[in-house]
């Protein structure tokens, strides 16, 4: 009962943030097919770009709590990994150094402090998966073809398109594409982090 009620907190959740997401996209898309307007959409302040923040953000904080709720997880390692790998893509898209922050928040989040960080929890959950090389074998095989797994692959595919629309394709509104295909992966990553939140709070 207590399970199925955070799965459905869950995909309320995930439904709000995939409507606002969309309403957002299209208003954007209007604004630039039909109004040439750009501006806001585009620049490193612009809509998109925070959006695109907010739920790496979201996915980062849902991967952390699904590490801390259950540690002893048989794929805790790979719950780790994704977290820090989604703090790395989350201070890629945000220019902290342009914040005036303070100096020591500016070090941790941007340049050499940054790096020391993504290095040390990138190590952590490396190491702790070579410990129990042949579980983790295993545990990665079915991360892959879970839901969760064919959900990273699909960002991946997204992640992907929206670099060929950057580097190679040189159309009419190749940004929006780039940016449009750069949102779905980043929704996918987000839904894949929240099954994983309600699977480890499910085996506490």
């Amino acid at each position: 009962m207590k399970q199925k009620k955070m799965q459905n907190k869950s995909k309320i959740f995930l439904s709000i943030i995939v409507i606002i997401s969309i309403v957002i996209f299209l208003l954007a898309s209007i604004s630039v097919i039909l109004f040439k307007n750009s501006g806001w959409v585009y620049s490193e302040t612009g809509v998109l770009e925070i959006l695109q923040g907010i739920l790496l953000l979201f996915t980062f904080i849902y991967y952390l709590i699904a590490f801390l709720k259950y540690p002893q997880a048989k794929d805790s390692m790979i719950t780790l990994f994704f977290a820090v790998l989604m703090w790395a893509f989350f201070l890629r898209e945000v220019d902290f150094d342009k914040m005036n922050l303070p100096e020591i928040l500016t070090f941790i989040l941007y340049g050499n402090g940054r790096n020391i960080t993504l290095i040390a929890g990138f190590s952590i959950a490396v190491i702790g998966a070579i410990i129990h090389f042949n579980r983790y074998i295993q545990q990665t095989r079915s991360f892959i073809f879970s839901i969760r797994g064919l959900l990273v692959v699909l960002a991946c595919i997204f992640l992907w398109l929206g670099y060929i629309f950057e580097r190679h394709l040189d159309i009419g509104c190749s940004e929006l594409f780039e940016e449009g295909s750069e949102l779905i992966a980043y929704l996918c990553l987000l839904s894949s982090a929240l099954i994983t939140k309600d699977k480890a709070s499910s085996l506490r």
